[in-house]
């Protein structure tokens, strides 16, 4: 597996790309119930109901009440900028949401810490720190498909749709690491080169069931996106990384 920060130079174009691991982690806090003491009553008391009302706990919002679902590269993803900090999330989504997780490919030398941001299948997500300080963002990993860029592009696209965003564009081949990203610095997304990374992947097995094609596909090397062996192995956008600047203030 790769991330973000490292990167592989293709025929005369430096790529990024990283795999990443989907890691939903919930942590539930039941409060304890208050004992009070209670005198005893000269009459039999009425029964209380068996349905207690629930008190309510944090303002965490719910996924349908997050309005903002649009991400651009470098600069948000909703509510979340790359000013952000914990305690930002915190205040947006709820302590309950947020759990700490160890970033894909971090060694024992890295001070990176992630935290997995959970509000359902669609919008969570996984944000990777710059430190345990937890205050700057490196980068945004692990996004569900219900962020999109204005231009619609969204985990899940299929490889049709890439098209009538960006064009006729290149891909690295499959059977590695780098299989299936997109070269931005070609396309009509060349401003966002740096700052989104897009990873496209095959359906499930799709060089069992399509070997012919999946091998003509194959290697380390750019192979345009009009290739007519894409079309069998159902292409669609598999990874989106947000790659946040580095910010001092």
């Amino acid at each position: 597996m790769i991330r973000a920060n490292q990167s592989v130079f293709g025929p005369g174009i430096a790529l990024i790309a990283t795999t990443l691991v989907g890691i939903s982690l919930s942590t539930a806090i039941a409060a304890p119930k208050p004992t009070l003491p209670t005198p005893k009553p000269s009459v039999q008391p009425t029964p209380a109901p068996k349905t207690q009302p629930k008190p309510q706990g944090s303002s965490k919002p719910s996924t349908a009440s997050i309005k903002d679902t649009v991400l651009v590269p470098g600069e948000k993803i909703g509510p979340i900028t790359a000013k952000s900090t914990y305690e930002d999330l915190v205040k947006i989504f709820g302590a309950e949401s947020l759990s700490d997780i160890r970033p894909p490919d971090a060694d024992d030398t890295e001070k990176e810490i992630g935290t997995r941001v959970n509000l359902g299948p669609d919008l969570s997500l996984t944000l990777v720190w710059h430190d345990k300080t937890k205050t700057k963002l490196y980068e945004a990993i692990d996004l569900g498909p219900g962020w999109k860029m204005p231009n619609g592009l969204r985990i899940g696209m299929p490889m049709t749709e890439i098209q009538k965003i960006l064009g006729p564009f290149q891909m690295v081949g499959l059977g590695g690491p780098y299989g299936g990203v997109i070269p931005l610095s070609e396309t009509t997304l060349k401003q966002y080169y740096g700052k989104i990374i897009v990873q496209m992947a095959p359906v499930k097995d799709a060089a069992k069931k399509f070997p012919k094609e999946y091998k003509a596909v194959e290697g380390e090397r750019l192979i345009a996106s009009t290739d007519p062996n894409w079309k069998a192995l159902g292409m669609t956008v598999k990874y989106l990384v947000i790659v946040f600047p580095r910010t001092d203030t």
